[in-house]
């Protein structure tokens, strides 16, 4: 059900709807000069960090355990981290907020799901256009059709049999957070890797002007790498498209319009919001909020209240660090870290 931009070499095997949906005009205004941050952590509340960190490296045997910035978690190293603030009772998933799940690779998708199945642990049935479900998206249609494109290649004999091969899976990870993970065969046994934040985004060609206005991400190519349509905050709220499969949900899922920002080895790959209700705030909810670094934070604090970016907090300590908090498009917290 993968919509993706930037694509990683572990899910070029995906369709890239993500790749077709138009693009915004790079407006990055006064603070343009300042170099585009690169992802830092994506940060949970946990009732209790130290067994999440555990049943993550018992998923990932890969993630080491570190502790940054005061917090525990796991990290990839040279990538990002995953921290944990404690808290006394279980953290809301509900309202739906801009976190949608964390999405990873790894070299044989079909053991993970053995090994899962062995935990005990939720994977998702993934819902299909003829009202089967499947563990892995590769075993039904091509990812993102919907019934229209489904019985129109029927109709032709035109209909490509499932691949079986590569694909994703979506389960419940540690505490219940969402987790895709895809298949990449680049991978040695027993390696992961991390490329992607899944969100929704109440407008989510409208979120791409925000970001690349606001924290100067780069422009994303249409597809085949040609130019993508240039929108503006006149334009940008489009219609959302039909839903398609396979997908967590029996109607399927809305995917387009489709967006991303990427920052270093991390992006943010984002689909429309399914509903009309505004999304919910994220903090205080599992997922709370997101991070990125950048090597100076003065020029940033000035750059995003010019602006009139919101501010959740204003510069505090984070390990021998200073950081602020920011609200998104759809009041995702966005924490962003620097000297």
């Amino acid at each position: 059900m993968k919509t993706r931009w930037p694509v990683l070499p572990a899910i070029t095997g995906l369709l890239l709807l993500s790749a077709a949906s138009s693009t915004v005009s790079n407006q990055s205004g006064g603070g343009s000069a300042l170099a585009t941050p690169v992802f830092h952590h994506v940060h949970q509340n946990s009732t209790d960090p130290a067994a999440a960190i555990a049943a993550f490296q018992k998923i990932y045997p890969a993630l080491a355990k570190a502790t940054v910035g005061g917090f525990e978690g796991v990290q990839i190293p040279d990538v990002m981290s995953i921290l944990f603030t404690r808290v006394t009772a279980p953290a809301a998933t509900q309202p739906q907020s801009a976190f949608l799940r964390h999405v990873l690779s790894v070299p044989n998708i079909r053991e993970l799901v053995q090994q899962l199945r062995s935990m005990k642990m939720d994977v998702r049935p993934l819902y299909t256009l003829e009202g089967t479900t499947v563990d892995v998206s590769s075993d039904t249609y091509q990812n993102g059709m919907t019934r229209a494109a489904y019985e129109e290649a029927r109709a032709k004999g035109a209909l490509a049999p499932p691949s079986r091969s590569g694909g994703y899976i979506i389960f419940r990870g540690p505490e219940n957070v969402l987790i895709e993970t895809t298949e990449r065969t680049t991978l040695k046994p027993g390696e992961v890797a991390y490329g992607l934040v899944d969100m929704w985004q109440d407008h989510s060609i409208c979120a791409e002007l925000w970001y690349r206005t606001h924290l100067n991400t780069p422009v994303r190519a249409g597809r085949g790498g040609a130019p993508a349509p240039a929108y503006t905050e006149a334009t940008c709220k489009v219609p959302k498209s039909e839903p398609s499969f396979p997908s967590v949900d029996k109607e399927g899922t809305r995917r387009q319009p489709g967006g991303g920002a990427a920052f270093g080895p991390v992006s943010l790959n984002w689909f429309v919001s399914q509903s009309d209700t505004p999304l919910a705030p994220t903090r205080g909810q599992l997922v709370d909020h997101i991070a990125v670094s950048v090597p100076a934070l003065d020029p940033w604090i000035a750059k995003l209240k010019a602006e009139n970016v919101s501010f959740l907090q204003q510069p505090y300590t984070f390990g021998e660090m200073r950081a602020i908090m920011i609200e998104g498009p759809s009041r995702e917290a966005i924490e962003i870290i620097g000297k």
